[in-house]
């Protein structure tokens, strides 16, 4: 399980046990609120869901969608395949320069630097001077 999924297993799990001391009357809302470190009106939509939908309605619906801003699988499979049959002899930084200069690439230096794609066995990570 990842980070992200158990924190909002923990979230949930402390928002029902908020709510059930909620409607016992044991904590008014404003305390409520409090503990689970939101807004009123929030706390108030969380019920409404909670109500209506039940467990499944305080989960995060944007866990399971895909970022509007990744790249098409065609493109990684274009850059890769474009690294291993013309650059590999060259860094990223280099092969960055090539590719904005030469091919016209629109992507950034970081989705580079920081993408998976260059994780792999094809690009070895190297560090310091070649000998």
């Amino acid at each position: 399980m990842d980070q992200t999924r158990y924190l909002q297993m923990v979230r949930t799990n402390q928002f029902e046990r908020v709510y059930r001391r909620w409607k016992e009357k044991k904590v008014a809302q404003v305390e409520a609120a409090r503990q689970l470190e939101m807004s009123e009106r929030t706390l108030r939509r969380y019920v409404v869901r909670y109500e209506s939908e039940g467990f499944l309605g305080l989960a995060d619906k944007r866990l399971n969608k895909r970022s509007p801003r990744r790249a098409p699988q065609q493109e990684v499979e274009a850059v890769v395949a474009l690294y291993t049959e013309r650059y590999s002899r060259r860094n990223i930084r280099h092969f960055y320069e090539a590719y904005t200069e030469e091919h016209r690439g629109k992507r950034s230096y970081i989705w580079f630097r920081m993408g998976k794609i260059f994780l792999t066995p094809e690009f070895p990570v190297r560090r310091g001077k070649a000998p």
